[in-house]
Protein backbone atom coordinates (compact mmCIF):
# COMPACT_ATOMS: atom_id res chain seq x y z
CA UNK A 1 0.00 0.00 0.00
CA UNK A 2 1.36 3.64 -0.90
CA UNK A 3 1.70 6.10 2.17
CA UNK A 4 1.96 9.76 1.00
CA UNK A 5 5.79 9.47 3.13
CA UNK A 6 7.07 7.13 0.70
CA UNK A 7 6.41 8.89 -2.53
CA UNK A 8 7.89 12.23 -3.68
CA UNK A 9 5.09 15.27 -3.50
CA UNK A 10 5.22 18.42 -5.35
CA UNK A 11 3.05 20.72 -3.99
CA UNK A 12 1.60 23.82 -5.88
CA UNK A 13 -1.44 25.95 -7.00
CA UNK A 14 -3.06 28.93 -5.73
CA UNK A 15 -4.02 29.70 -2.38
CA UNK A 16 -6.39 31.98 -0.62
CA UNK A 17 -10.12 31.26 -2.08
CA UNK A 18 -13.65 33.18 -1.07
CA UNK A 19 -14.52 33.62 2.15
CA UNK A 20 -11.08 33.90 3.60
CA UNK A 21 -10.37 30.03 3.01
CA UNK A 22 -7.23 28.40 2.03
CA UNK A 23 -6.46 24.78 0.10
CA UNK A 24 -3.61 22.72 0.27
CA UNK A 25 -2.38 21.28 -3.48
CA UNK A 26 -0.19 18.58 -4.37
CA UNK A 27 1.17 15.94 -6.55
CA UNK A 28 2.39 12.47 -5.76
CA UNK A 29 4.17 10.35 -8.85
CA UNK A 30 3.27 6.85 -8.02
CA UNK A 31 5.37 4.98 -10.57
CA UNK A 32 5.06 7.30 -13.17
CA UNK A 33 0.98 7.93 -12.85
CA UNK A 34 0.41 11.48 -11.34
CA UNK A 35 -2.20 11.60 -8.59
CA UNK A 36 -3.37 15.60 -7.89
CA UNK A 37 -4.84 15.66 -4.66
CA UNK A 38 -6.48 18.79 -3.55
CA UNK A 39 -7.62 19.38 0.59
CA UNK A 40 -9.93 22.14 1.85
CA UNK A 41 -12.11 23.36 4.01
CA UNK A 42 -15.78 25.04 2.64
CA UNK A 43 -17.44 28.01 4.40
CA UNK A 44 -18.92 26.76 7.48
CA UNK A 45 -21.54 29.59 7.71
CA UNK A 46 -23.03 30.46 4.33
CA UNK A 47 -23.94 28.19 1.47
CA UNK A 48 -23.04 31.14 -0.91
CA UNK A 49 -20.31 30.91 0.06
CA UNK A 50 -20.14 27.29 -0.10
CA UNK A 51 -21.36 27.37 -3.92
CA UNK A 52 -18.39 30.25 -4.93
CA UNK A 53 -15.54 28.48 -3.23
CA UNK A 54 -16.44 24.99 -4.96
CA UNK A 55 -16.84 26.96 -8.85
CA UNK A 56 -13.55 27.84 -7.70
CA UNK A 57 -11.92 24.95 -7.07
CA UNK A 58 -13.83 22.92 -9.70
CA UNK A 59 -11.95 25.60 -12.40
CA UNK A 60 -8.83 25.21 -11.03
CA UNK A 61 -8.72 21.35 -10.51
CA UNK A 62 -9.99 20.82 -14.20
CA UNK A 63 -6.65 22.61 -15.18
CA UNK A 64 -4.60 19.79 -13.35
CA UNK A 65 -3.97 16.53 -14.88
CA UNK A 66 -6.07 13.25 -14.95
CA UNK A 67 -6.51 11.12 -11.63
CA UNK A 68 -7.47 14.09 -9.32
CA UNK A 69 -8.97 13.56 -5.75
CA UNK A 70 -10.67 16.30 -3.71
CA UNK A 71 -11.29 16.08 -0.31
CA UNK A 72 -12.23 17.96 2.99
CA UNK A 73 -14.24 19.39 5.42
CA UNK A 74 -17.50 20.70 2.62
CA UNK A 75 -19.96 21.86 5.66
CA UNK A 76 -22.31 20.95 3.50
CA UNK A 77 -24.88 17.89 3.62
CA UNK A 78 -24.90 15.71 0.82
CA UNK A 79 -28.37 16.31 -0.97
CA UNK A 80 -26.87 20.08 -0.74
CA UNK A 81 -26.58 22.47 -3.98
CA UNK A 82 -22.23 22.59 -3.51
CA UNK A 83 -22.43 18.56 -3.32
CA UNK A 84 -24.14 18.71 -6.22
CA UNK A 85 -21.78 20.16 -8.23
CA UNK A 86 -18.97 18.50 -6.97
CA UNK A 87 -20.62 15.37 -8.42
CA UNK A 88 -20.87 16.54 -11.82
CA UNK A 89 -17.90 15.35 -12.49
CA UNK A 90 -16.15 13.73 -9.35
CA UNK A 91 -17.86 10.36 -7.92
CA UNK A 92 -18.15 10.52 -3.66
CA UNK A 93 -16.22 7.73 -2.63
CA UNK A 94 -18.38 6.69 0.01
CA UNK A 95 -21.49 6.39 -2.06
CA UNK A 96 -19.23 4.46 -4.45
CA UNK A 97 -17.85 2.23 -1.78
CA UNK A 98 -21.13 1.63 -0.27
CA UNK A 99 -22.11 0.25 -4.02
CA UNK A 100 -19.04 -2.13 -3.92
CA UNK A 101 -19.71 -3.18 -0.58
CA UNK A 102 -16.87 -2.27 0.81
CA UNK A 103 -17.91 0.97 3.32
CA UNK A 104 -17.04 0.38 7.20
CA UNK A 105 -18.99 3.08 9.29
CA UNK A 106 -22.06 4.49 9.76
CA UNK A 107 -21.48 7.52 7.24
CA UNK A 108 -21.34 9.93 9.75
CA UNK A 109 -18.62 12.41 9.91
CA UNK A 110 -19.90 15.29 12.24
CA UNK A 111 -22.62 15.25 15.17
CA UNK A 112 -24.79 13.60 13.33
CA UNK A 113 -24.23 14.62 9.60
CA UNK A 114 -21.61 13.78 6.48
CA UNK A 115 -20.07 16.67 5.76
CA UNK A 116 -16.58 15.60 5.23
CA UNK A 117 -16.01 13.98 1.64
CA UNK A 118 -13.51 12.28 -0.11
CA UNK A 119 -14.17 13.17 -4.04
CA UNK A 120 -12.61 11.15 -7.19
CA UNK A 121 -12.68 12.56 -10.47
CA UNK A 122 -14.41 10.72 -13.34
CA UNK A 123 -11.55 10.88 -15.90
CA UNK A 124 -9.10 9.55 -12.97
CA UNK A 125 -8.84 6.11 -14.87
CA UNK A 126 -5.64 4.74 -13.15
CA UNK A 127 -7.26 4.99 -9.33
CA UNK A 128 -9.57 1.96 -8.57
CA UNK A 129 -11.46 2.47 -6.03
CA UNK A 130 -11.23 -0.17 -3.31
CA UNK A 131 -12.75 1.22 -0.07
CA UNK A 132 -13.88 4.17 2.36
CA UNK A 133 -13.91 3.83 5.96
CA UNK A 134 -15.30 6.41 8.37
CA UNK A 135 -13.59 5.77 11.62
CA UNK A 136 -15.26 6.02 15.19
CA UNK A 137 -12.94 7.49 17.44
CA UNK A 138 -15.14 8.11 20.67
CA UNK A 139 -13.21 6.44 23.72
CA UNK A 140 -15.77 4.53 26.50
CA UNK A 141 -17.02 7.62 28.01
CA UNK A 142 -17.70 9.33 24.63
CA UNK A 143 -15.06 11.24 24.16
CA UNK A 144 -13.69 11.99 20.78
CA UNK A 145 -10.06 14.24 19.79
CA UNK A 146 -11.89 16.27 17.12
CA UNK A 147 -15.34 17.30 16.34
CA UNK A 148 -15.19 15.35 12.79
CA UNK A 149 -14.72 11.54 12.22
CA UNK A 150 -11.05 10.47 9.90
CA UNK A 151 -12.38 9.39 6.74
CA UNK A 152 -9.82 7.18 4.56
CA UNK A 153 -10.03 6.02 0.52
CA UNK A 154 -8.46 3.48 -0.22
CA UNK A 155 -7.23 3.89 -3.94
CA UNK A 156 -5.63 1.00 -6.16
CA UNK A 157 -3.29 3.02 -8.51
CA UNK A 158 -3.22 1.32 -12.37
Amino acid sequence: SLRLSEAPVAGDGPGRRSAGRRAVYGTVDFNGRPINATSGHLDNQYQSNRIKEVSERLRWETSRAENRIVLGDCNAWPNSTEIATMKQTYVDTWLAAQVLGSAIGNGITHGSHRIDYIFQSKGATNLTLVSQQIYATADANGVTPSDHEPVLAVFEVR
